[in-house]
């Protein structure tokens, strides 16, 4: 999938987040790691994480101050959350080659790493400020109300502003500030905060 199709991607993506899905209870991922107490909610009831349990689309992941969680998806794609760290699982696909990921995070931090497969794929989050779609193995997000913050280890990402009169990191009703290149020092920190091992 090329840049121009994965930026109208985002596009496309804008307007299914805001369509809603009805939800699948098909098991999507499995709990492989665990700092301190991450609760899930699911239907409507909270719980706390537990080692080997079973996620589900719509599911929302909530790790408070000082801990994190690491989910592995049944494609083997991993997900890894920091503290302070609220995201939901709109939609986890996989049919025969491609995959159709779409995350809503609300705030925090997460590190992704992709299971390759040979067909197209998409792995999108939607944050407070923006859409951002990646076509890559290694990637991690930072978002708050006010600031979404993109890395990109290996391929490419399009992201987007949610303010449709605005035409990487996005602040709030601001273009996205072109690429630039992550110091070592930012990365760490970035990988640092989604270490959950």
């Amino acid at each position: 999938m090329g840049y121009s199709k994965l930026a109208a991607l985002v596009a496309a993506l804008m307007i299914a987040f805001g369509a809603g899905q009805a939800l699948a209870q098909t098991k999507i991922a499995d709990v492989v790691a665990l700092k301190g107490t991450t609760f899930v909610t699911s239907g409507g009831k909270t719980q706390a994480l537990a080692l080997g349990g079973a996620l589900y689309q719509g599911d929302q992941l909530h790790a408070p101050q000082g801990c994190g969680a690491k989910i592995r998806f049944t494609d083997g794609s991993t997900l890894a959350i920091g503290e302070n760290s609220i995201i939901t699982v709109h939609t986890y696909t996989q049919q025969g080659t491609g995959r159709t990921a779409i995350f809503e995070m609300i705030s925090g931090i997460f590190r992704a790493v992709v299971a390759p497969l040979s067909g197209d794929s998409v792995f999108a989050v939607r944050t407070p400020t923006a859409v951002a779609a990646v076509r890559s193995t290694d990637w991690m997000l930072a978002a708050r109300a006010d600031l979404t913050e993109v890395f990109v280890g290996d391929g490419a990402v399009a992201v987007r502003n949610l303010n449709p009169t605005i035409t990487a990191d996005v602040m709030l009703d601001a273009a996205p500030i072109g690429p630039v290149k992550w110091g070592p020092p930012r990365i760490k920190r970035f990988q640092d905060a989604t270490a959950v091992e």
